[in-house]
């Protein structure tokens, strides 16, 4: 199998998108779209719909199913290369939601690089759904999220868990605030969990 096919699926899988691989490849849209069809003509199954308009591509279950597989030989790849040049590095990719990585991680990547030298670090800012799938597909090892989303085959821990408090500069009657007392207007919407979201 064609190398070049493998590695423009495992990037429209990951992108979901064909003007965005045919960015990271440096191809034209056309060329992608070629290598597609000439990998779903070898595999004898549709990887994708199709449909006019839509800049976004879906999976379909077959596409789900080789997307591991795509991943799995990209990771492989990955591995030769670094063989090939000596340097024996291993990988390590973590997805941090935005608001932990800029507050509480530079410090753990700072030990990781300097006490781990074997290590290719790779770190991927990403929302919390983003980064339970990524885990899912095994594009990224480990993951940090704001909630837990229990989903097959990944395990979760809580590792820090934070009290939301509300501070206003207006006078409320009692210490117990209802949802109604406050001006949507001025809101700022954060995921902060299960409990946060149903209240």
């Amino acid at each position: 199998m064609n190398y070049k096919l493998l590695e423009t699926f495992a990037i429209l899988a990951k992108t979901r998108n064909v003007t965005k691989t045919a960015e990271k490849l440096y191809l034209s849209q056309s060329t992608v779209s070629y290598r597609l069809k000439a990998l779903e003509d070898e595999l004898g199954v549709i990887l994708v719909e199709r449909d006019r308009g839509f800049k976004e591509i879906q999976l379909t279950d077959h596409g789900e199913e080789f997307m591991k597989i795509a991943i799995d030989w990209e990771n492989i790849n990955e591995k030769i290369k670094y063989f090939s040049t000596g340097s024996f590095r291993k990988t390590l990719t973590i997805g941090v939601v935005d608001s932990v990585n800029n507050y509480l991680f530079s410090e753990v990547y700072k030990n990781i690089l300097q006490n781990q030298t074997n290590i290719q670090l790779t770190v991927k800012t990403q929302h919390t759904t983003e980064i339970y799938e990524q885990v899912s597909n095994r594009i990224i090892d480990v993951g940090f999220v704001l909630h837990d989303n229990p989903m097959p085959q990944i395990k979760t821990h809580e590792i820090l868990k934070e009290e939301m408090v509300l501070v206003t500069r207006n006078t409320f009657t009692s210490l117990q605030i209802e949802p109604f007392q406050l001006d949507p207007n001025n809101q700022i919407f954060l995921n902060w969990g299960d409990q946060y979201m149903k209240w």
